[in-house]
């Protein structure tokens, strides 16, 4: 519920951009906590694992938070999210594993939550200012 908002609080002076955050980010957090349930199994022997999902949703807000504010078709956050509730379940099975194994300590799996998807978030933020259409 919070953060849509912590997305679209910088742009209070356009009521139609900060709608076009809250719908897009809400789209992606969907999308990420779906995919994150359908990875999750994937990677733990058919066990769902709920932090990873719990995690997820934070994940989807922060990859679609650079590209929020554009003028997308409802499919762009979606495959975001997608992408980001993916990427955050195997960053948790697989990559959280070898970061421990290398001596860092990751207690609150920062790198899963905020590390790996605000980069993939940097990078299809270029893709969509390249390719999107931008009427703000």
């Amino acid at each position: 519920m919070f953060w849509p908002s912590f997305n679209a609080a910088l742009l209070y002076d356009d009521v139609t951009v900060q709608q076009r955050v809250v719908v897009n980010t809400y789209l992606a957090i969907c999308a990420s906590c779906v995919t994150a349930m359908l990875t999750s199994p994937l990677l733990h022997k058919g066990k769902l694992s709920m932090l990873e999902v719990q995690n997820a949703t934070l994940a989807g807000g922060v990859t679609i938070g650079m590209s929020s504010s554009f003028n997308v078709d409802p499919w762009v956050p979606i495959v975001i999210g997608g992408l980001a509730g993916a990427v955050s379940s195997f960053g948790y099975g697989k990559i959280a594993a070898l970061i421990e194994k290398c001596g860092i300590v990751d207690s609150a799996g920062a790198n899963q939550l905020h590390g790996i998807p605000g980069i993939l978030g940097a990078l299809i933020a270029g893709i969509v200012v390249l390719t999107g259409n931008n009427n703000q």
